[in-house]
């Protein structure tokens, strides 16, 4: 019995094929792909974003500190640090607001990303109250070719109210036209 003739490619031909296809995938995007097929979002982003609903409450009761906020813009910092799919970063929230926190999430191929995460801490001066800043979903969109993204969030925490006492309000606002640069 005689085996079936597997014909021979010649070597340059297969050197052909491979380098077309290690150079095809170059595209015209700023932000480069990881090899898990995902844009590259690390980096340091700062931006605004708007606060498009704000709610507060002392004690149980609705506060005053939201009705001044409404419509405004603040600004953000946002650090990123990427492995494959998956992101870490730090959010700094100044202006109104001056908390950072840790928030970890996703990217997918297509530049969307999602993160979450929660801080508490005391102040000095008020030991008996735990405070807390959740941030829980931040979703933005990468812009590759303008290396910035775009999105919303939602944020549950802790602010002073006055500068003597230890009163605290919960706020809850829910953030759009977030705007980030590299």
């Amino acid at each position: 019995m005689t085996s079936p003739r597997v014909p021979r490619v010649p070597f340059a031909i297969v050197l052909l094929a491979w380098f077309a296809l290690s150079t095809s995938s170059c595209g015209d995007d700023k932000t480069p792909t990881n090899p898990s097929g995902v844009p590259n979002a690390a980096g340091v982003f700062t931006g605004t974003y708007r606060i498009k609903s704000c709610t507060d409450l002392v004690n149980g009761t609705a506060g005053t500190m939201c009705a001044s906020l409404l419509a405004t813009t603040a600004p953000l910092r946002l650090s990123l640090q990427q492995t494959n799919d998956q992101l870490v970063g730090n959010i700094q929230f100044s202006g109104w607001y001056v908390r950072s926190l840790i928030v970890n999430g996703t990217i997918t191929p297509e530049g969307v990303i999602l993160m979450n995460g929660q801080t508490t801490w005391v102040e000095t001066g008020c030991p008996a109250i735990t405070n807390q800043l959740i941030v829980n979903p931040f979703s933005a969109t990468l812009n590759r070719a303008l290396d910035g993204m775009t999105g919303d969030f939602r944020f549950v925490g802790s602010a002073r109210v006055g500068t003597t006492g230890c009163v605290f309000a919960q706020v809850t606002m829910e953030a759009d036209t977030l705007t980030l640069a590299k």
